[in-house]
């Protein structure tokens, strides 16, 4: 076999394997997403969940803060529409 194919087969060789290796140690376990995810919190409360409630979001038309009117869009003239949900209450 000519010199020049042994050298190209050595380095598609660690070509691979230098992939491989860093592909595997990018990989993070779920136990160890779940401690870097622990490591960034800037709150970790512990406690029971004593209720849970579901709403679904209902679209509400905007308005404006000084004259409480309905907002509309100017390009169109159609009211301008934003989620109405409203952050859970402890019950």
């Amino acid at each position: 076999m000519p010199r020049s194919k042994v050298h190209l087969y050595l380095f598609c060789l660690v070509v691979v394997v230098l992939v491989c290796v860093s592909a595997g140690s990018g990989a993070l376990t779920k136990d160890e997403r779940f401690k870097e995810s622990v490591r960034q919190a800037e709150l970790i409360f512990r406690g029971p969940v004593l209720n849970v409630q579901y709403r679904n979001s209902e679209i509400v038309p905007a308005l404006d803060p000084e004259t409480h009117e309905p907002i509309t869009d100017p390009c169109t003239g159609e009211p301008v529409w934003v989620d109405g949900a409203t952050c859970p209450t402890p019950s």
